[in-house]
């Protein structure tokens, strides 16, 4: 079945939102099945991660960071990729400001799921 855009919207949207909570980011299954195998990340510091050094980066956790995303836009590539782009403000959990990032995320879908292939993320100004 294929969904329309503000359906398929929602659902790669709620998907990041998971990317960004700890009951995901500490479980490896679950990065594994969002993550697809030849997945690659752009981070913001400028260095290139593998699907394997962010999994093992995230399981390891350190970051305390409450995330929050707005400006959510897709563009659908085609009936099974779609182009994600969002801003996201980090914040302490006291909710201090930390950061504030662009994103931007390639997701496929394969034998039914969506999975990201492609991330990056880019520090903003404002």
């Amino acid at each position: 079945m294929t969904q329309n855009d503000d359906q398929l919207s929602a659902h790669l949207e709620a998907l990041e939102n998971d990317l960004l909570a700890e009951p995901t980011r500490t479980s490896r299954a679950a990065l594994e099945g969002l993550l697809a195998k030849d997945f690659v990340e752009f981070g913001c510091s400028g260095r290139v991660f593998d699907r394997e050094r962010v999994i093992a980066a995230l399981l390891e956790g350190g970051d305390d960071a409450v995330h929050s995303t707005s400006e959510f836009k897709l563009t659908r590539l085609a009936d099974d990729a779609a182009l994600v782009t969002y801003r996201i403000k980090s914040t302490s959990p006291n909710g201090e400001p930390k950061r504030e990032s662009l994103r931007s995320s390639l997701w496929v879908r394969a034998g039914g799921s969506w999975a990201m292939r492609f991330h990056q993320g880019t520090r903003s100004q404002s």
